[in-house]
């Protein structure tokens, strides 16, 4: 019976450099990278230290990948991992670069919006987060499915404390009126129209697109 760890000694030095960046160890605490074939960098880093994901092959005679940018945002962690492994990690994916929206709340994606409704009671599993411009300012709707209308008020609440105490800098934003925030409720299975949601719209770009 081979232990965890050697598991995953022969799956990063098993792993075929084409593909495989990392594997994730039984601990879940992130992705063992694969340092024999790329080189990670994260350039632009945010206010917790994460970034878009960039690599480079060091084993890739044919067509090499220069700075390839992966549009994971992730963090390189360079503390041990419980498991006892010698590879360095990458951190979860917190979200993807493209799912980022820049507004006047901050630059915000799916993770922040998730974090914002964690512990808070009264609505469904779908939401949608959608920026509009009213009146010359951003707008961020959180569409919400909630399973009684009554309970917006309670549910708006919490969210804007989750908004204070955790996202400090899209907080202070609010507070200087840099855009408004709004939760707007939906019907329970309103919003998924098919297999896979898309959590963070900008409607501002959409509008533009369809300017002649």
């Amino acid at each position: 019976m081979r232990t965890s760890q050697e598991r995953a000694h022969q799956l990063i030095a098993g792993a075929s450099p084409a593909y495989a960046l990392g594997a994730e160890g039984e601990r879940k605490g992130g992705y063992h990278r694969h340092d024999l074939f790329f080189y990670f960098e994260t350039p632009e880093l945010d206010n917790d230290g994460y970034g878009e994901l960039v690599y480079t092959t060091l084993a890739r005679d044919v067509m090499p990948l220069i700075r390839y940018r992966s549009t994971d945002l992730t963090a390189l962690v360079e503390e041990p991992c419980s498991c006892g492994l010698f590879a360095k990690r990458l951190a979860k994916i917190r979200a993807r670069t493209d799912e980022m929206v820049v507004c006047g709340m901050g630059n915000v994606g799916p993770w922040v919006f998730a974090e914002l409704l964690r512990a808070v009671n009264g609505h469904g599993v779908d939401w949608q987060a959608v920026v509009i411009c009213a009146g010359g300012r951003d707008v961020v709707e959180l569409r919400l499915e909630l399973k009684d209308f009554s309970h917006q008020g309670e549910v708006e609440r919490a969210v804007l404390l989750n908004l204070r105490d955790r996202f400090t800098d899209f907080w202070k934003n609010y507070e200087m009126n840099l855009y408004d925030f709004r939760i707007v409720p939906c019907a329970p299975g309103s919003l998924r129209n098919g297999r896979k949601l898309k959590l963070v719209l900008d409607e501002r770009q959409m509008l533009l697109r369809r300017a002649p």
